[in-house]
């Protein structure tokens, strides 16, 4: 995809399977791409999930451009 919003705002609900596992990664090589968008989202009070889209093959039917 060529185009480059501000944000994106999911339309639906994202539901993370059973049975889904979350490899371990090196803390020391998050790379910043241009085109990749995050959320953090809380799990409890001391643990965060972080989720990271590209828009290059992102469904856009499933997100939404917000604008500031």
């Amino acid at each position: 995809m060529n185009w480059m919003p501000k944000k994106l705002k999911l339309k639906k609900d994202f539901v993370i399977p059973k049975g889904t596992e979350f490899e371990c990664i090196d803390g020391n090589k998050t790379e910043w791409i241009n085109g990749n968008y995050e959320a953090n989202l809380a799990l409890n009070n001391d643990n965060t999930m972080r989720i990271v889209v590209n828009t290059d093959t992102l469904p856009r039917d499933k997100f939404e451009v917000v604008e500031d």
